[in-house]
């Protein structure tokens, strides 16, 4: 790959795709979509400017009928070629440090790898969507795991469908932070899945900086990564395309592995 080299990434998880075009390193458009709209994300993809030559499709999931979908919805665009597989064609080059690495998810560890990549240190990596994800990645760049939490409107579903009277609400980020009293019950709820989600990561962070020695630096990421952006808050980065990022280096790493290995051919 040069500088500019183009590349299409798309990220598909349990209720959202995420869909990005890098030229080089720069991220030069992206759009979130729901998982299953994967017209739209083919309408999208039909809308930016033409092509004169193939571009690789990088594919990365935790919901693969999701992806399938998507991707069958976008063969008939010729110029979205190869279509590769994060985890099948192209390996994430990270050390995961767990019981079971193969199932850990792929949007976990590339998002480890790249807070790692731009931190260089020991480093915490926070992912509010469907789930809560706050993952440990150490100072030599291993993945040692992390934990797994409902998501904001996963908690706010939960309050809703296990009991008699509480509302199904969509989550404001602004009611919730207006008072730090409920006054009503719908307020009530919403501060209780937000400042759920803050404490969880305050409490996280103390215990893996208790492991490593030092504070950590710790990058968020997310749909619903704002909620932890404050005057207080522990979190220094908030990197919306953090998995795009990754997928990124993957492939890049893979180029570089291919060029090594064809330059030890030739050498033989």
């Amino acid at each position: 790959m040069n500088d500019r080299t183009p590349l299409v990434t798309l990220a598909v998880g349990n209720s959202r795709a995420r869909i990005g075009i890098f030229e080089g390193e720069e991220l030069a458009s992206a759009q979130s979509f729901e998982a299953s709209d994967a017209e739209q994300i083919r309408d999208w993809l039909a809308s930016q400017p033409n092509r004169s030559s193939q571009i690789p499709l990088l594919v990365a999931t935790v919901n693969p009928a999701g992806s399938d979908r998507i991707i069958e919805a976008c063969r008939d665009m010729p110029w979205l070629n190869p279509i590769l597989r994060i985890g099948k064609d192209i390996p994430i080059p990270i050390h995961a440090a767990v019981r079971a690495p193969d199932k850990v998810g792929q949007d976990r560890l590339l998002c480890a790898m790249a807070a790692w990549f731009s931190t260089q240190g020991p480093c915490v990596v926070v992912d509010v969507g469907t789930a809560t994800t706050v993952d440990y990645i150490d100072a030599e760049g291993v993945f040692q795991g992390g934990a797994i939490a409902p998501g904001l409107r996963m908690m706010l579903e939960a309050m809703h469908h296990r009991t008699a009277a509480l509302p199904r609400l969509s989550f404001d980020a602004g009611l919730a932070d207006a008072e730090p009293i409920g006054k009503d019950t719908e307020h009530a709820m919403l501060i209780g899945a937000t400042e759920s989600i803050r404490g969880l990561v305050a409490r996280l962070v103390e215990r893996y900086a208790e492991v490593a020695g030092s504070y950590p630096r710790v990058v968020a990421t997310g749909g619903d990564a704002g909620v932890l952006v404050g005057p207080d808050s522990i979190v220094e980065h908030v990197v919306p395309d953090l998995q795009l990022i990754g997928m990124r280096l993957a492939f890049a790493a893979l180029i570089e592995s291919d060029a090594d290995d064809d330059a030890e051919s030739d050498e033989i």
